[in-house]
């Protein structure tokens, strides 16, 4: 077939018919797993919003065997909250691994965006699985954002906050409470505004009014969010492999 003086090799209609097939059966697969993506984050949106108490002090939807009302307190109380270590910006490497602001742009916190340092920081900077990491210097619609220590061997680094959880909080739960809606609004509207960016006082922090249930409760609500947050984690690789596939079955199948 020639089109505007370019040769394009066609194959035989029935390997024509084939390679359609295969294509329709990929976007068919991951046209499935986008939707049902799409509607596990709508359910996990409406839930966040439903499970934790509101100021009645007592949340739309309840696990069963729960009733107590939720106590008032103060997100100091909850957590400790200490800043980090300064590391060196010009390294792409070093022996010891620190977070940074863009360590948890995502939600999550990225190994592959730390920073370095080759002077070993004092031990107490060294995180802990279940620390909850707080981005209170960024752009004011990142101010807020958090993300939950899951792997080891890493040093607290400067421009994030590091809370440590108290003997009676779940840090799954606090970390899923953190991301609602009334928890984020808060972050920004008590945020100092600068040209480039926003920064949260430390002390004012701790005063952020938050609502805890018992810890069996939060444990509930904690490792519901988790397995929730996993399946959606499982569908986002399932696309990104099928995506990844259906790139590679053009480059073999059009050459």
């Amino acid at each position: 077939l020639e089109i505007n003086n370019a040769v394009i090799n066609l194959p035989k209609e029935h390997e024509q018919n084939k390679v359609g097939k295969i294509l329709s059966y990929m976007d068919h697969a991951i046209t499935l797993h986008e939707e049902k993506k799409r509607q596990l984050e709508r359910l996990k949106s409406a839930l966040l919003q439903k499970m934790f108490a509101n100021k009645s002090g007592y949340p739309v939807v309840r696990f069963e065997g729960f009733s107590d009302e939720w106590e008032e307190r103060k997100l100091g109380d909850a957590v400790s909250i200490s800043s980090g270590v300064t590391g060196d910006a010009t390294l792409q490497d070093g022996e010891y691994r620190l977070t940074r602001i863009e360590s948890i742009s995502q939600g999550t916190l990225n190994v592959a965006r730390l920073g370095f340092t080759n002077k070993k920081p004092d031990q107490k900077y060294l995180l802990n699985l279940g620390d909850i990491l707080y981005s209170n210097i960024n752009s004011l619609s990142h101010i807020g954002k958090v993300a939950l220590v899951d792997t080891t061997g890493i040093y607290h680094g400067i421009n994030l906050l590091r809370f440590q959880m108290r003997n009676d909080v779940d840090s799954e739960f606090l970390f899923q409470r953190l991301n609602t809606t009334p928890m984020k609004n808060w972050a920004v509207s008590h945020a100092n505004p600068a040209v480039s960016q926003a920064s949260i006082n430390q002390t004012e922090l701790s005063k952020q009014p938050i609502s805890l249930p018992t810890i069996t409760e939060q444990q509930k609500i904690g490792s519901f969010f988790k397995q929730l947050d996993k399946t959606i984690a499982l569908h986002q690789r399932k696309l990104d492999l099928l995506k990844e596939q259906k790139k590679g079955f053009l480059q073999k199948m059009f050459v």
